[in-house]
């Protein structure tokens, strides 16, 4: 499944460098380049890697209420919404979901150039990716999605991560009003509980850490079937059949497993044919029911991005 991927804020915009990182590590190009990146901290762009430069839109950079890098401002929380353990000076629109929307509302031409870059025609979804609990993540985010909405005939989807409990009560009623406003207008929704995963691994995981387990994670998924120069045949996940699972609509939570293929033994005659330069395929690993079975087992007691009682899933 080709993807759009568009990164708002703090949080989004270093997972979305990380799952392009991703498609590197897997071999999996999911995105063929459309990808965009809208934040109101502009610092945040230094931190990425795999973002180009006219890809990096910011929204709000002349608005009066949009707090600059360069400014001072006493008190208050620091950071404009990361929701990924990250701290950072008070910048952007500091955490106000409302001045977010207002930004992005004002700042819409701006937006609607940036999407020209993205050609929806090229891809069988889009995906926003976004702290939920900051004011951009949840401000900008919210007017992106409705915008997508409006032009897209394609599945929106949105990957969203929510705040840990060491956070402010604040980040919490954004995450909160976030799921609300992006459950009905998305056409599926992927929160990420990072609580979960830091009660798993401890406080000495790092955030990139858990960044890079969840970047594998989504391009597992929707990059299945998308490998290129395979030398070896696969089954090819259609992107109607991801399209399917996630139209149910609601909250998605994603598990994973892995294993490796027994190799398959060649005869004689295929070994000499290949001596001799002939052009002989690849033998094709196999595996049987039971293994596949117990793969996904495996993947459904993993550490999902949602801790839930899976009995109760569709």
């Amino acid at each position: 499944m080709k993807l759009a991927l568009l990164g708002v804020g703090n949080a989004g915009t270093r997972i979305v460098d990380a799952l392009l990182a991703a498609e590197k590590r897997v071999d999996r190009p999911v995105t063929r380049e459309q990808v965009l990146a809208f934040n109101t901290t502009p610092s945040a762009f230094a931190e990425t890697t795999h973002i180009d430069d006219e890809r990096q839109v910011v929204v709000g950079d002349i608005h009066p209420d949009v707090v600059q890098p360069e400014e001072t401002v006493d008190g208050g929380e620091t950071g404009d919404g990361d929701s990924d353990g990250h701290e950072t000076v008070r910048e952007g629109v500091a955490g106000d979901p409302e001045l977010g929307v207002e930004v992005a509302r004002d700042d819409l031409p701006e937006i609607r150039r940036a999407l020209d870059m993205v050609d929806d025609t090229e891809v069988d979804a889009a995906m926003i990716v976004a702290g939920l609990g900051g004011g951009t993540g949840c401000g900008v985010g919210a007017v992106l999605l409705e915008e997508l909405k409006a032009i897209y005939e394609i599945p929106v989807y949105v990957l969203g991560v929510l705040p840990t409990g060491e956070e402010s009560d604040r980040r919490a009623w954004t995450a909160a009003r976030a799921i609300r406003t992006f459950v009905p207008l998305a056409d599926s929704v992927v929160p990420v509980d990072n609580e979960s995963w830091i009660a798993i691994h401890g406080n000495t995981e790092s955030y990139e850490t858990l960044n890079r387990a969840l970047a594998t994670r989504i391009v597992s998924v929707f990059g299945a079937g998308e490998r290129d120069n395979q030398p070896l045949s696969e089954v090819r996940m259609d992107p109607n059949d991801v399209r399917r699972v996630l139209e149910v609509g609601g909250l998605a939570t994603v598990g994973y497993a892995k294993t490796d293929l027994d190799p398959v033994s060649e005869s004689w005659l295929t070994r000499l044919r290949r001596l001799l330069g002939r052009d002989v395929p690849e033998p094709e690993p196999q595996t049987d029911a039971v293994s596949i079975k117990k793969l996904v087992q495996r993947a459904v007691d993993s550490e999902l991005t949602l801790p839930c009682d899976i009995a109760t899933a569709d």
